[in-house]
């Protein structure tokens, strides 16, 4: 069995270290071979943590077309969001220096598993290798997960099938001694768990077997899908009419800033919305489940960048000016706007 773990600056130190220790000790207990090595994505060898600049060495380039597995970290930094030093604005700088574009070709590889560990869901997440997958990562990551269009378990392991992913920072030692177990057998997993004196903590998810019947998360009401929706305009509705028009829209989020120009207009009795990304007019989406309450307005939006999410925008109205948030789970990022003296286009 290869096992490679991947390096890269800011990279969480326990991340790698546990899921490292557990496997290099299966060595011990099994004739087969195990190469467990730290690899990095190009030829650069040394490589420091997030928080103490601690270093690590890698030991090979990582190799796409091999067979075995794959174990994607997370990074360590500060949970302040508005901060250049937050984990969300680290791992969208590694994914920047290729890491994703390697987590891509080792997924196209149907001879790989990846495994994640915390924030490295995350990085899955922002390679697009996710949709429709079941997945987990740290609890304030989960949303995001969802966002990047992820079927997401509250889990500390999550097996599906070639991704398998893990929680929060210790969920990489119950990740590791259950991949042990899944490639090795239960009988190694359990003289390593003596040796470490650790107990594998939960249940590993897995999309087998017969599917509950109740699940607390019931309890929890759910929205319903508004692809598509948008304000119905009566008589009861406060004034929508400076709403209607064109906005040129600043969006700073942890990891990038964008400029977006909104269109908004009347047709039918209804209020729709568009949006095109300035740095690419291709890039347009239509804006889902307006709402507008006095000068307060909600709506949904599905955007390509910095990647793949779907965000949940609530701004309020000061005259010529706009200003509020986007919001996917913990991640919050910051909008203001400016209406623009652009021609009313009524006929679309």
């Amino acid at each position: 069995m290869k096992v490679q773990i991947l390096l890269f600056d800011e990279v969480d130190i326990l991340d790698v270290m546990a899921p490292y220790e557990v496997l290099l000790a299966a060595t011990e207990y099994t004739d087969e071979t195990i190469d467990v090595r730290f690899v990095s994505i190009d030829e650069r060898r040394t490589f420091k943590n997030g928080i103490s600049n601690y270093e690590l060495q890698a030991e090979t380039t990582l190799d796409t077309q091999t067979t075995g597995l794959v174990l994607i970290p997370g990074a360590s930094g500060s949970i302040n969001m508005e901060s250049e030093t937050s984990i969300p604005f680290k791992l969208n700088k590694i994914a920047n220096q290729g890491v994703t574009d390697k987590i891509k070709e080792v997924h196209r590889n149907p001879n790989m598993t990846i495994a994640s560990v915390c924030g490295g869901g995350v990085l899955l997440a922002m390679a697009d290798i996710i949709k429709d997958r079941h997945v987990t990562a740290h609890f304030m990551g989960l949303d995001l997960l969802e966002g990047a269009g992820a079927h997401v378990v509250n889990a500390r392991v999550v097996d599906d099938g070639d991704i398998v992913s893990g929680a929060g920072v210790t969920s990489g030692l119950d990740l590791a001694f259950y991949l042990v177990e899944r490639e090795l057998g239960p009988q190694i997993a359990y003289e390593i768990e003596r040796l470490f004196q650790y107990e594998k903590r939960g249940t590993v998810w897995k999309n087998v077997g017969q599917a509950p019947k109740l699940s607390v998360d019931q309890s929890t009401a759910t929205e319903e899908d508004v692809s598509g929706q948008a304000q119905q305009i009566d008589g009861e509705e406060a004034d929508y009419h400076h709403l209607l028009g064109y906005w040129n829209v600043t969006i700073k989020t942890p990891i990038a800033e964008l400029n977006i120009e909104y269109h908004f207009y009347e047709k039918d009795q209804q209020i729709y919305g568009i949006a095109i990304d300035q740095s690419d007019k291709d890039n347009i989406s239509e804006l889902n489940n307006i709402q507008i309450n006095q000068n307060n307005v909600t709506w949904q939006q599905s955007v390509k960048k910095p990647m793949k999410l779907n965000l949940k925008f609530n701004v309020s109205l000061d005259s010529t000016k706009m200003k509020g948030n986007a919001k996917m789970g913990f991640v919050s990022s910051k909008l203001e706007g400016q209406k623009i003296n652009k021609k009313y286009d009524r006929s679309r």
